[in-house]
């Protein structure tokens, strides 16, 4: 059976104001137009690099402390970033005694808003020397929140906080890291830390004059809490015990403020420390310096490290 096709006027002016019709899609369609044709004018008579260069150096100077720079910047609109390349951390940016970091790259990508801290959420990918730190990035009106939650290669990333702490620590193997943190007027406000290793060794490294072999830790657990610059190490566990190597750490550490170039950074933590059999033969100097602070058993040490980071004191 033929369908019924339904009556249209054939008028020429009736079809006329059909297609001139004002519809609310057509009205849609046209404020979009307007404004990707105001948006693509903005930026071809408007230079946003240089612009966004200075602005950004500014910004990073303002809430981090330091004069850092960034060789060129790239916009990106689909999906929208933002890549600085060649940026240049000179020393004493983070820490006293923080050496001079350069990255080869910065990449910022838009996922959208967040109302704690009120402002924009960035995926930021951290490219040092060829190891991508993938962060979630907050900005706000006063305040900073990063976060990252991912399976983390050991080496890299102890080679970056070798460079940040000055702290000659190499590490290999995964670590699997939790951490969140908010930073207000360049301090930090608040934070939390929970991080637990995969076969883990430790590589040779020179710690407080002691130079060490390869170690071979296998495990590796840290949770700490921090607040107002001040830092609770609760849990740092390194090695296992029965091995050639147990470290069990506990206590504070109190960060430097870049408002406050005067205060310096500080340690107070507890140690119990254990070396296996192999280890005291190789290095009977560990003994003689850690002598005094012979625990119950063989191999066994307590401590405490107190005062300056970079040089902290042993006492009991």
């Amino acid at each position: 059976m033929a369908t019924k096709k339904p009556n249209r006027p054939t008028d020429p002016d009736i079809l006329d104001s059909e297609i001139y019709a004002t519809t609310w899609l057509r009205s849609i369609r046209f404020i979009f137009i307007l404004i990707f044709l105001g948006i693509s004018t903005f930026f071809i008579f408007w230079n946003p690099i240089n612009n966004f260069q200075g602005s950004i150096n500014q910004f990073i100077q303002k809430s981090v402390g330091c004069p850092i720079t960034i060789e060129s910047t790239k916009f990106g609109f689909f999906l929208p970033r933002i890549e600085l390349h060649s940026i240049n951390l000179p020393n004493g940016c983070f820490s006293p005694t923080q050496k001079e970091i350069l990255l080869n790259s910065i990449n910022l990508y838009f996922v959208g808003f967040s109302l704690s801290p009120l402002g924009p959420v960035l995926k930021l990918q951290l490219n040092y020397q060829n190891f991508i730190l993938p962060t979630r990035l907050t900005i706000g009106l006063k305040e900073m929140a990063f976060s990252i939650q991912e399976e983390l290669p050991l080496l890299p990333l102890s080679q970056l906080v070798k460079d940040i702490t000055g702290f000659d620590f190499k590490l290999a193997g995964k670590l699997d890291l939790d951490m969140r943190s908010v930073f207000k007027n360049q301090q930090l406000d608040l934070m939390l830390i929970k991080a637990k290793g995969k076969e883990v060794i430790l590589e040779k490294s020179t710690i407080y004059g002691l130079v060490l072999p390869n170690i071979n830790l296998q495990d590796l657990s840290i949770h700490a809490e921090g607040k107002n610059n001040k830092i609770a190490l609760q849990k740092f566990i390194l090695g296992k015990k029965d091995k050639d190597l147990f470290l069990d750490s506990k206590g504070n550490i109190k960060l430097a403020s870049p408002n406050n170039p005067d205060q310096s950074q500080s340690i107070d933590l507890k140690v119990n420390l254990t070396l296996g059999e192999k280890l005291l033969k190789e290095f009977s100097i560990i003994d003689m310096v850690l002598g005094n602070f012979k625990g119950n058993t063989a191999g066994s040490y307590q401590f405490s490290l107190k005062g300056d980071l970079n040089a902290p004191q042993l006492s009991k």
